[in-house]
């Protein structure tokens, strides 16, 4: 496990990665908008933005 991680970040894919693993909260966030689940939503997004933050503080950090 810990080889695979290493070489993520050797190869700069963890950035990547967490960049394509935001992409199911878009699916998410339709879902919650359709059933009118608002509060869902704006949880939803939320998470989206730290994954963000966090995606962007490891491209530059690293």
């Amino acid at each position: 496990m810990n080889e695979f991680i290493t070489g993520l970040m050797e190869a700069h894919g963890f950035t990547k990665l967490l960049s394509i693993s935001v992409l199911p909260n878009l699916a998410i966030f339709m879902i919650a908008i359709k059933l009118d689940r608002l509060l869902a939503a704006r949880g939803i997004v939320t998470a989206t933005l730290v994954y963000a933050l966090a995606i962007i503080i490891l491209r530059f950090a690293l």
